[in-house]
């Protein structure tokens, strides 16, 4: 799962500043695009995108349900509720991307009391479903 900020003028280092956190992976609104790799492009970032992978109890740990760890998710950022606020009236956007690697049919519920926490914060869920690979 990856907590991910996106605003249109904080920059990346003012919102590690609020967060606290560290990013995993950053961009500041107005400096030269780069390839991944370092090579210039042309133009400036048009928006900050600052993001930080998050793992259960600091390991990758695919025993740990995911939603007793997006409870916990959601707990650890209610102390930032003020900031993400903040992010959201002033045209940014905070969410968790979450992966779904699936070897099968699979699901999963997201009680109201989980949804109600996201709304709250305000945070957004971005799921990427990846299905098996399947044989031609």
């Amino acid at each position: 799962m990856t907590f991910r900020v996106r605003h249109p003028s904080l920059t990346a280092e003012q919102i590690s500043l609020r967060l606290g956190m560290q990013p995993d992976h950053s961009l500041t609104v107005g400096q030269p695009r780069a390839t991944p790799k370092g090579a210039k492009l042309e133009g400036a970032n048009r928006d900050t995108h600052w993001s930080c992978v998050l793992n259960a109890d600091g390991a990758r740990d695919s025993a740990v349900r995911f939603e007793s760890f997006l409870a916990k998710t959601f707990e650890m950022l209610k102390k930032h509720q003020a900031f993400l606020g903040e992010v959201s009236r002033t045209g940014g956007r905070a969410s968790l991307f979450i992966g779904l690697f699936l070897d099968a049919n699979s699901g999963f519920s997201l009680e109201p009391t989980l949804s109600r926490h996201a709304a709250e914060l305000p945070i957004a869920l971005d799921f990427d479903v990846y299905p098996p690979d399947v044989a031609v």
